[in-house]
């Protein structure tokens, strides 16, 4: 387990989360230093379920705060029962997209570049266009959905230093057995940094599956 202290807070390292260089990595600390005393001890990995959490980008072993992320995942672990926490990397530190999934759906689902005198670009939220894409697509074929049933979640296969991202999204009413319910799509993006943000452009869409 890593843990860097900078300042007032300890940064403890989500697992899985480190980057492929090694010298980043997605931490959680409490927003309130003296909450950390509040966690809890599980196999030993700490969590946090009544303190407002914060999630970071730290550099290791240093603890400095690179970046303060949109997520909040609570724990060392990647995954407590109905939360997970990923964090995917392109080569050379370059790219990073952090998704935390709550119960049916994804919660966030962010990405940012990383330049090489330390400033970050994003969040650009992967799940405004996801969502947007696989709509149109499931729409042209089928009768009127009503989507304000569905949970919305992506799983992110990963992002190489060009900024291509591969990605399946499923769109499905919970506990539903209706095949019009369960929707999924592949997907592939082209993220760019420019000087106003991150865009994204989808390059291709396509049903994973028919439901």
């Amino acid at each position: 387990m890593i843990v860097c202290k900078n300042g007032v807070h300890n940064y403890r390292v989500i697992r899985e989360s480190l980057s492929r260089t090694g010298k980043l990595a997605v931490a959680w600390t409490t927003k309130n230093p003296d909450d950390m005393l509040k966690s809890e001890l599980q196999e030993d990995e700490a969590f946090n379920l009544f303190s407002e959490i914060q999630n970071v980008v730290i550099r290791i072993p240093d603890g400095k705060v690179m970046k303060e992320l949109g997520s909040a995942h609570y724990g060392d672990a990647q995954r407590y029962i109905h939360d997970s926490h990923n964090a995917i990397w392109s080569e050379r530190d370059q790219w990073l997209v952090v998704a935390t999934d709550k119960r049916w759906e994804t919660d966030t689902a962010n990405a940012y570049y990383f330049f090489d005198d330390g400033t970050v670009q994003g969040p650009f939220d992967l799940m405004k266009i996801c969502t947007e894409a696989a709509q149109k697509l499931f729409a042209r074929e089928r009768k009127r959905l009503e989507w304000k049933y569905f949970s919305n979640r992506i799983d992110v296969k990963g992002i190489n230093m060009s900024g291509v991202l591969r990605a399946t999204f499923t769109m499905y009413v919970p506990r539903s057995i209706e095949k019009d319910e369960f929707l999924q799509a592949d997907m592939a993006f082209q993220l760019k940094s420019e000087p106003n943000g991150i865009v994204a452009k989808i390059t291709s869409i396509k049903k994973s599956r028919d439901p």
